[in-house]
């Protein structure tokens, strides 16, 4: 099956096996608009999160970076994960960490499967 690109808008109404929700850092989601206190803020940012969460038919991964780059001449940053994630209870998920094992010293480096 194709891979369906989607923002939570047009989503609206549909379903998928798997469902990717990217970048969720405070100031995209919630928008750095609403975090201003401007319109109706956290409200609608949260309304939309559930709209994306609920179009998970199996699974659902809610992902942030942990590390942003920096744009021009900046240097990357840390991130802060969306406060709507921060506020999950620690048993309503299971955290992953991807990591780029070329960085990782030779203790910590992932084991290799055969077969």
């Amino acid at each position: 099956p194709p891979l369906v690109i989607s923002t939570i808008h047009s989503a609206k109404g549909l379903e998928f096996h798997a469902v990717f929700v990217l970048e969720l850092l405070d100031g995209v989601l919630p928008s750095a608009f609403a975090l201003r206190g401007e319109g109706d803020g956290l409200d609608e940012e949260l309304r939309l999160l559930y709209v994306a969460v609920t179009r998970a038919a199996r699974q659902l991964f809610l992902c942030h970076p942990t590390v942003g780059a920096g744009r021009g001449w900046g240097a990357d940053f840390y991130t802060n994960p969306s406060r709507f994630l921060t506020a999950l209870p620690e048993n309503a998920y299971e955290p992953w960490r991807l990591v780029d094992s070329r960085t990782l010293p030779a203790a910590d480096s992932p084991k290799q499967l055969n077969g």
